[in-house]
């Protein structure tokens, strides 16, 4: 019988760091019977008939309606299970699969009903203050995704209420899978990417020794208070790499800053309480499923820095200090090629 591990979520709980891993280990994972199939299936082996067949695709099956997305994931995703010898395990890591239930569990439970294929799920849970700032600072400021102004954090909270409530997502998924999910207690555990590997059968030896760098970790004060600066002067939503193209032009003598606080984007403490009230209901869910897969509950302690512990002359320092380094660092580069 194949096996098909399904890392289905969820966001900010170090998934990127869980794919390049996967990616950068293929041939010794290929060594022991796992092939993984990439964030859309875009490795798996099988014809790229699809434009979501592609780790940047996620987008265009999110704009897709569910009877096509269902028709042509499930071509794809029969036609690689197909190839799969007995015994090997095939490993899909998507941290949007869990946002649409409907979708996805259907499809997953059609491979398992009529292929026979074992299929089991993956999960990482966050409690909701780390959560919901963390999404914050990644897509309400550096990556501003909605349009106008660059809004501050209960705003935000509000108007993701939804997106953010993720336990009534999984709670879709423990009851339609309640013998092959598995939901993870993400605050206690060292490294999610050494969680992750030790589940997959026989790849002790692939462990990473050291700890992964976290690839998409919330910006630093001084980072993220620039992000704010920048962004908030555009009414269209911005990608994060454009200050990235910003600041390597070093075309700042017209910048004007439209921002008169930036501890406005630091939400107090009484802010993260408010949001962690918001989403009480959903973080029960989410610690009710934990309690049964014997997982402990997740902390409803203080993790995260508020603005009561943010001034904002220690945030000016910090963006004049880093705009100061770059300053050096380009003179540097300047006075090196003008050498050559």
């Amino acid at each position: 019988m194949s096996r098909l591990f399904v890392h289905i979520g969820t966001g900010k709980t170090g998934s990127t760091a869980i794919q390049n891993y996967l990616l950068n280990h293929q041939e010794d994972l290929v060594a022991r019977g796992i092939h993984y199939w990439g964030i859309n299936l875009e490795h798996a082996p099988t014809t790229h008939r699809f434009p979501w067949q592609d780790q940047t695709g996620t987008g265009t099956l999110q704009r897709m309606g569910i009877p096509q997305a269902k028709e042509e994931m499930d071509h794809v995703l029969r036609e690689a299970l197909a190839t799969l010898k007995p015994g090997h395990v095939a490993i899909w890591c998507n941290e949007s699969i869990h946002e649409r239930p409907d979708l996805y569990i259907p499809l997953l439970q059609s491979c398992h009903l009529t292929l026979g294929t074992d299929v089991s799920l993956f999960a990482y849970a966050r409690n909701i203050r780390d959560y919901s700032l963390s999404a914050y600072k990644q897509w309400g400021v550096k990556h501003k995704t909605n349009p106008g102004r660059v809004i501050g954090f209960s705003e935000w909270v509000n108007h993701k209420r939804n997106y953010l409530s993720y336990g009534r997502k999984l709670s879709h998924w423990d009851q339609a899978f309640p013998e092959s999910f598995n939901i993870i207690n993400y605050d206690i555990l060292p490294d999610v990417t050494h969680d992750f590997i030790s589940r997959l059968p026989g790849c002790g030896e692939l462990i990473p020794k050291k700890s992964a760098n976290r690839v998409h970790a919330s910006p630093a004060d001084a980072p993220f208070a620039l992000y704010a600066l920048y962004n908030n002067q555009f009414a269209d939503p911005v990608l994060p790499n454009t200050i990235t193209s910003l600041l390597s032009r070093y075309n700042l003598l017209n910048f004007s800053a439209k921002v008169d606080s930036l501890s406005q984007y630091y939400p107090s403490s009484k802010e993260l309480h408010a949001a962690t009230k918001l989403l009480e209901s959903d973080a029960k869910l989410v610690n009710a499923m934990l309690e049964r897969h014997g997982q402990p509950p997740l902390s409803s302690e203080d993790s995260v820095k508020s603005a009561d512990t943010v001034s904002e002359q220690s945030i000016s320092g910090g963006v004049i200090s880093l705009l100061l380094r770059i300053v050096v660092e380009q003179e540097k580069r300047i006075e090196a090629l003008e050498r050559r």
